[in-house]
Formats: structure tokens, sequence, C-alpha cells
């Protein structure tokens, strides 16, 4: 591969072969006021653009006089495009320290992301999780390499910084490593997997697939704030490990929003294990299959179709498709049905918390059925239904026996005096899962090429402006003939400068993904 970028891109480039090296090395991973000046060097020698993008595509070597490697774990910081440097820890065999290529990249993320402090600890549980457990014999074994960003409550895997996070780290290990850009995977254990859901229904980039173990897809929904897709997941292959006895995350509550998607066309791998708590018990029955994944499977260089949902721009880009202007329009496709999950009655609650030790009143929850009822902080609880309460298990016992929409009474002693307070358990009113306070953008495009003719075919629903990123080939026809909601149009091929080819390299780092020519589509 090295050998490849080096005659493809010295072709062009009046840079010596140990300068070039260097300078696209460390694009990856420079300030963003250092990029310009970085890009000029790069410049010096006027690429064609086509060239350049090519020997990009092909693999950026690392630096001959970058950090020396050795097999096992080593630390670093990667700098995101913000400017914030934040730790990940690195694995690798022997195979791939001696200088051979990795066979793939697997990019673990912990459990236990909302921890105020970055773990501690090389190749330790405590700053890899499961990471530094589950894989590192598997990597020595079938020589990948193997990636573990650290997060904490201020980068977990669902956020902005998160996800800039994995990025920035995924772009420091192409400095020092060639990586298998096709075969890029994302794994983690509980917050991990959830990481891992979020990743391949919002920002599913440069991944071929996950393999999500024990995690939840609506932990992002909720905890990011963002609107998500059930319906991304048909986007990027995904292995979906679960236990029915997980304290968090029981099988029977994660089903309900996997199975939708499958019937949609989600490419996932169930597994759901009996007797099993909040561990990846199955991990030594199930590796096989993960190592066969993570050689079966390849990202798609030009996949034909593409279909994504979003409701804001900073997360409408999936494989070639990006959304770049979002709105209702008149000529708008019908609205696809929404793949949502409802709210399940739970048990019953009372809204009150109490002192240890005793059933006195420490909080009263405003609007709940106890506060609709009278009570307040100080009083003391006696009986719940005529049954007596010496404890707050007492009370919990005593809540098993109620429902929805049931009355009940609630004695207390307030100043001395015992009292009666009569309520009533609001009816349960079932809510989706997958917020949805912002309007759905989608759009379902195709692009084909037959007898040398260029032609794009989509559907689209909240969408003003997309573009279109084409491989070579494609672009070849010069001219694409559009269908956008049966609207017909001849659009010419767009490309960038060999800059603006440089400064998305920066951006991401991703070269097997990158495309200098482009169509853009503009809909009424």
């Amino acid at each position: 591969m090295q050998n490849l970028f080096c005659s493809a891109a010295m072709a062009v480039l009046a840079l010596p072969q140990s300068t070039l090296q260097e300078e696209l090395s460390s694009l990856l991973s420079a300030a963003p006021e250092a990029r310009a000046a970085i890009v000029e060097r790069i410049l010096i020698g006027n690429p064609a653009g086509d060239v350049l993008a090519d020997a990009l595509a092909a693999g950026v070597a690392p630096a001959p006089d970058g950090d020396a490697l050795e097999a096992g774990w080593s630390a670093w910081t990667a700098t995101d495009t913000a400017g914030v440097s934040r730790p990940y820890q690195l694995y690798l065999p022997a195979s791939v320290a001696a200088g051979e290529a990795p066979s793939a990249l697997l990019i673990h993320m912990h459990g236990g992301v909302g921890r105020p402090e970055f773990g501690e600890g090389l190749g330790s549980p405590n700053a890899t999780g499961y990471g530094s457990l589950l894989w590192p014999d598997l990597a020595d074994e079938h020589g990948f390499a193997l990636v573990c960003p650290q997060g904490r409550e201020d980068t977990v895997w669902w956020s902005d910084s998160g996800v800039s996070h994995v990025a920035a780290t995924l772009r420091d290990v192409r400095r020092r490593i060639e990586v298998p850009d096709r075969r890029i995977f994302g794994t983690g254990f509980s917050d991990g997997a959830s990481g891992c859901y979020y990743l391949a229904m919002a920002a599913p980039g440069p991944f071929a697939g996950f393999i999500a173990m024990n995690g939840h897809p609506a932990v992002a929904s909720s905890a990011s704030g963002r609107q998500v897709y059930l319906r991304n997941l048909m986007t990027t292959r995904t292995i979906a490990a679960m236990t029915q006895e997980d304290s968090l995350y029981p099988s029977h509550s994660v089903l309900p929003h996997l199975t939708p998607a499958m019937a949609e066309g989600a490419d996932l791998v169930l597994l759901s294990y009996p007797n099993m708590g909040h561990r990846p018990s199955y991990f030594d029955e199930q590796k096989g299959l993960f190592v066969r994944f993570l050689f079966e499977t390849e990202r798609e260089e030009a996949p034909e179709r593409v279909r994504w949902l979003a409701s804001e721009t900073a997360l409408g880009r999936a494989s070639w498709l990006e959304l770049l202007e979002l709105g209702v329009g008149p000529d708008d496709a019908p609205a696809l049905e929404d793949i949502n999950v409802m709210t399940s009655p739970g048990r019953v609650r009372l809204g009150v918390s109490m002192e240890p030790g005793s059933t006195v009143a420490s909080s009263v929850i405003e609007g709940s059925a106890s506060a609709v009822a009278g009570l307040l902080v100080g009083d003391e609880l006696t009986a719940f239904d005529g049954g007596a309460l010496a404890s707050t298990q007492d009370l919990r016992l005593a809540l098993r026996q109620k429902t929805y929409g049931d009355e009940f009474t609630l004695s207390i002693r307030r100043d001395g005096k015992a009292l009666d307070l009569q309520g009533v358990f609001p009816p349960f009113e079932p809510e989706p899962i997958y917020a949805r306070s912002q309007s759905t953008s989608h759009m379902d495009c195709r692009v084909v090429v037959e007898d040398g003719s260029l032609r794009v075919e989509a559907t689209a629903r909240g969408v003003r402006r997309a573009r279109i990123w084409l491989t070579r080939e494609q672009a070849a026809a010069g001219t694409a003939n559009v269908s956008v909601n049966g609207a017909s149009s001849v659009l010419p091929v767009q490309r960038l400068s060999a800059e603006q080819v440089l400064e998305r390299f920066a951006a991401d780092g991703d070269g097997a993904g990158l495309r200098m020519h482009f169509l853009d589509l503009e809909l009424p």
C-alpha cells in the first residue's frame, strides 16, 4: 500500500518522499489554524486533483520519523477539530508493530462513560473497560489493531464531543499505522454499545459495521437530546448482542426497537442469551462469529442506494449522500411511517422520598399522586390502604398491588394529628421514546451508471439541497440525468480543487471515502 501511495503521489508532487509522508500524516492531527500552511506546502508541486485523490485513497503511510511503536498497549492523545485533546489507548499485535498493515481496525468504546474523570492504567479495564479483557488475544491471533478512546461525563459517546473524540482518535491512529479504511469497526459494551447504536443511526462515517454488546439504541435518543431514527440502522451492518436477565437493558426491552428496523431491511444479527446478566458472558462462545464479521464485512465503496433520515444537517450525511439544507417544499414525497417505540407502563409511583430509617416524607415531587392528594414534606406516613407502614420497603410492597387509575388512601400524622389523604394514580399515557419535536427529513437515492450514462433517482421529503458524492468512474459521464420526486433535470458533474480535497481529508482522514466529484441537487 505504501509503495502504491508513494508512486501515485510522487508522479505529481515536487516534494521528497519523506517530507510528503510527514506533511500528509501531520495534516490528520494538526490544529485547524495550522492546516492552511500544511496544505500550502503540499500544493507546492501543483498536483492534479485526480491523482492526489488516488494517492490519499491508497493510504497515508505513517511518518518515518514518528513515534516508535511496540507490540502491546500504548497511550496517546488525540486532538479534535475544536482543538480539545483527550486520551486513547492503542493495542498492536506484533505483526502490526513490525510494520504490517492490520487486517482490520476495531474501535472499542467502554461502558460507564458518565464518570467524572478519564480512567487510568495502561491496558487496564479502568481505562478501556472490556476492551482490554476481550479483544487483545484475538487481535494477536488475527492481526487486527485495537483502539480504545477514553470517555467521561463531558465526552459521552452520543454527544458531539464524544463523536468528535472518536473521529480524532481515528485520525491520530492513521498517522501511526496503515489503516484498512474499508475495515474499520466500532464495538463496545453497555454505554459503549449504546454509542455504537448512536453512531450507526446518526454518524456512520467510516465504519464498516458495529458489534454492540448489552447496550440500548434508545439511550442515545434520550441522553443526547438529538432525534435519531431506527430506519438509519439500514446503512451499516450490526451485531446486536444482549442478555435476557440484564439489569439495565434486558432483551425484552431491546428487541422491540431492533425487530421493526429488521423488517424494513436493516442488516442486523441478533443474539439474545438467557440466564445472563449485564455482562458479556457469551463472548467466548461468539468470538468466532465476531472475528468472521471483521473479515467478511467491508465498507462498500459505492453502494447503489442510500436512504437516510435526519432532522438537522449536522447529522445529515451517510456514505455518499449529504443533506445540505432542510425544509418543507410543495412537491415533497409522502412522509415515511415512523419506526418508533412507545413507552410501556411500569410500576406506579407515589412521588415521595422518606428519611432514612423512618417514614417521614423528606421530599414530595410536584404534580405526583402524593402531592395531588395533599402530602407535605415532614408528614409521617403511617398506613397505605389500611396497611401499616414501618419502612420504605413496606410502601414499595404496597405499591406493587396498585396500577394506573387506581384510588388509594394514605394515612399520615401531621403536627400530632392523624389524617387520611385520598388520591388516585393518574392513567398511563404512552409517549414515543424517540423524540420527534423537529420535523423529519428523508431521502432515498440511487446512483446508476449504464452505457456510460449517469442516472440519479431520488425521493425526498423536507430536503431543499443535497449533494451526491461521485466516484471517478461515475463522474466520467460529465452530466447526470436526475429525477427527484418525479421532476427531471440534467445536471453537470462538479469537482473540488486539489486544495479542497486536502481540506476534506484533513477534516476526517477518510481516504477510502474521499470524493472530489459531486452533484448538487436543488429541490423546489
